[in-house]
């Protein structure tokens, strides 16, 4: 089990190694549906901007998604709660039943539900054993240390919901408002990709972006879906392990009860070109050739021991999907888009309407 467990994480990392490869022209290969749903609202005269308004999100140390919870399960869940009460006191053992919940949730969830943890705690299998129930985290530096580290992160986290998120922002536009946090912020890490070609790159991992605001995109989906977890949005990560394609990685997001994909890494550089937004199984496909039988959904632990089926399959976002961010209106609900980047020729300009799909 322990060498299934081993080749388990290392497929993970690989996963790792995608490159943000222009896909604009596979993206326009079907030309997207206007749907029923939304109102393309005439463009009239530019919304006015609202006002500003404080904002008062904290941290969550035990935030999971429920995608998480329904692939891991109770037994697993609550002993990542065990972990995290350790993590805040700065703790070295936790309340563990056994030594297969030990090597899965030390393995896979500490990236995905405290990067920090996963940056500065180590887990090798094999070398630390389940003993009168309980588990041992190993701290790559020094305990105090971590928790200054801890501390700044959760700060972190913290000022940057409060700056790009209202209190009463509905879950889809905390997706768009985070969304647009990234693609502005981070970049890239070519560097960490060619390298990834021909050595083991040990340093990925969901914690870099917010230090460095590069990564690639494990590191970036994976970022971005803590942010809308601690925000209070269902989101986890999806990658496409595809024999054809590079391995890829992405998030997943549920709205009003529906699944979407959403790609902050080819978000990156496009001048707010929405054709990685909101996206069903159908559009995830056109844009890189990913498709759902190629889904592997939050982690490899799904992948070996199987998860709940999900379907992404509402269309009511496919008339962004050519379209450009400008800005929104929170009070009308409306979405300001032009048909090609601002400042191009003969552009034109309208609004859209979210007010009925979030």
């Amino acid at each position: 089990m322990k060498k299934r467990v081993l080749l388990a994480l290392i497929l993970i990392m690989c996963l790792a190694g995608c490159s943000k490869k222009n896909t604009k022209e596979e993206a326009k290969t079907k030309a997207p549906k206007v749907t029923k749903e939304a109102e393309v609202i005439k463009e009239t005269k530019e919304p006015e901007p609202e006002e500003s308004k404080e904002s008062h999100y904290k941290f969550n140390p035990y935030a999971i998604s429920q995608y998480e919870k329904d692939i891991f399960g109770e037994k697993m869940v609550n002993t990542w709660f065990n972990i995290v009460d350790a993590l805040m006191k700065g703790e070295e053992m936790f309340e563990c039943p056994d030594q297969f919940t030990y090597d899965w949730v030390m393995g896979q969830m500490r990236g995905i539900c405290l990067p920090v943890a996963g940056a500065y705690t180590d887990v090798t299998y094999g070398a630390y054993e389940v003993t009168d129930g309980y588990g041992k985290i190993n701290y790559l530096i020094p305990v105090d240390e971590y928790l200054k580290k801890q501390e700044e992160f959760i700060e972190l986290t913290e000022s940057i919901l409060n700056e790009y998120l209202d209190d009463d922002d509905s879950d889809f536009e905390k997706c768009l408002k985070l969304y647009l946090y990234m693609v502005h912020n981070y970049e890239y890490d070519y560097d960490v990709y060619n390298r990834m070609e021909y050595e083991f790159v040990e340093e990925t991992n969901s914690y870099r972006p917010f230090i460095e605001h590069k990564g690639i995109c494990h590191e970036l989906s994976s970022a971005y879906s803590y942010l809308l977890v601690q925000a209070g949005v269902n989101a986890t990560t999806m990658s496409g392990d595809s024999e054809q394609l590079e391995p890829h990685q992405w998030s997943y997001v549920e709205i009003n009860g529906k699944n979407y994909h959403i790609d902050p890494t080819f978000g990156l550089g496009e001048n707010n070109y929405l054709y990685v937004f909101m996206m069903n199984d159908e559009q995830r496909g056109n844009v890189s050739g990913y498709y759902k039988k190629d889904y592997i959904i939050s982690c490899v632990y799904a992948q070996e021991y199987g998860a709940p089926e999900y379907s992404s399959d509402d269309d009511s976002f496919s008339f962004l999907w050519d379209k450009y961010y400008i800005g929104h209106n929170e009070k009308k609900k409306t979405i300001r888009y032009s048909d090609s980047p601002e400042g191009s020729a003969g552009t034109k300009t309208g609004y859209f309407s979210y007010k009925e799909l979030e």
